[in-house]
């Protein structure tokens, strides 16, 4: 446990410098180094149709130019109270009005509606289209989050930056070198530092590395003597 940060830190075992164990694991993208996300460019793949043309393709938006449907009631609103056009182009919007679609205003819409009972209004606090999207996302099932995931792509997680492993994990290393960051030198730079580490190693750590080391030389060299040296061990494979 430090006292500085206070992060804890159980006993150290092999599992814990395993993606693939939830010991080891970023808890934000569950080891893949990265999230899914709504992209605003798979949502509005044509920039140059109008939100009334039908420039929103993502479900529950793709309505706008149905008479009647709420999803026009609502986009009238917002283009009533933030004064734009549903018939500009949407690359002509400005990036304040795009955010506003997007990711939604503080502010409540007055909405108007009408339908066989009459009409009526009433105050509706838009969240966006993404903040919508990501919403029914996560409350849907299974088989249906598939049609949501044709809007998505993949981005680095925001807090292991890529590198799949807690933060704790990340922060033990040898001789300044944390795991991630030996998974990505080139084979023949690790094996370089494999070969020299044990220089920087004290007595007690040589006799309780030696076999382990000789063991990763063994391995590096037979991938090095095969011409593999351009590689990384945290190559993705295909």
């Amino acid at each position: 446990s430090c006292p500085d940060c206070g992060v804890d830190l159980m006993e150290i075992e092999p599992r814990m410098f395993s993606f693939n164990n939830p010991s080891g694991a970023c808890p934000t993208c569950t080891g893949l180094g990265m999230q899914m996300k709504f992209d605003e460019q798979l949502i509005v793949p044509n920039e140059e149709l109008s939100i009334m043309q039908g420039a929103i393709t993502a479900p529950g938006y793709n309505s706008v130019n149905a008479k009647g449907s709420m999803s026009k009631v609502l986009f009238d609103a917002l283009a009533a109270k933030y004064g734009f056009s549903l018939e500009t182009p949407f690359k002509d919007l400005p990036r304040k009005i795009k955010d506003i679609i997007f990711y939604g205003t503080k502010e409540k819409l007055r909405i108007t509606y009408s339908n066989v009972r009459g009409t009526g209004t009433y105050d509706y606090a838009f969240e966006g289209v993404i903040n919508t999207l990501r919403r029914r996302y996560n409350e849907t099932s299974e088989a249906m989050r598939a049609e949501f995931e044709e809007y998505m792509t993949n981005i680095e997680c925001p807090d292991c930056h890529g590198k799949r492993l807690r933060p704790e994990v990340l922060a033990i290393t040898v001789n300044g070198k944390n795991i991630s960051e030996l998974a990505n030198m080139e084979l023949s730079d690790l094996y370089e530092w494999v070969s020299n580490v044990e220089e920087h190693l004290e007595d007690k750590q040589k006799q309780i590395a030696g076999e382990i080391l000789k063991e990763i030389r063994t391995r590096l060299k037979f991938m090095l003597d095969v011409g593999l040296e351009y590689l990384s061990l945290n190559r993705q494979s295909m």
